[in-house]
C-alpha cells in the first residue's frame, strides 16, 4: 500500500460499489479484531490511508462511511478514525 501511494494513486479512489480503501481496511481490521477478540485493529493500514489523504467520511454506494463500520464489530466498538487523522 505504501508503495502504491508513494506512485501517486488516489487513497480516494472507490470501487463500482464505492468502496475505498479505507472502507475495506476498516471492515477487514475491525472485523479481524473482533474474531480474533482484540478491543484495536491494527491502524497501521488505516493511519497510512489516512496520512495520505482518505477521507473518512466518503460514503459508499449503501450510504456507509468508513466510521460507520466501526463500532458494529464487537470488540472495536470505541474504534475512533478521527482520533487518527
Amino acid at each position: 500500500m505504501a508503495v502504491l501511494l508513494a506512485a501517486g494513486a488516489d487513497p480516494n479512489r472507490a470501487t463500482r460499489n464505492s468502496w475505498t480503501a479505507l472502507h475495506q481496511a476498516v471492515d477487514i481490521g475491525c472485523d479481524g479484531a473482533a474474531q480474533q477478540g482484540y478491543e484495536h485493529p491494527d491502524e497501521a493500514i488505516i493511519k497510512l490511508l489516512l496520512a495520505a489523504g482518505a477521507d473518512p467520511g466518503l460514503a459508499n454506494a449503501s450510504g456507509e462511511t468508513p466510521l460507520d463500520f466501526a463500532p458494529g464489530y464487537n470488540g472495536a466498538a470505541g474504534l475512533s478514525l478521527l482520533a487518527w487523522s
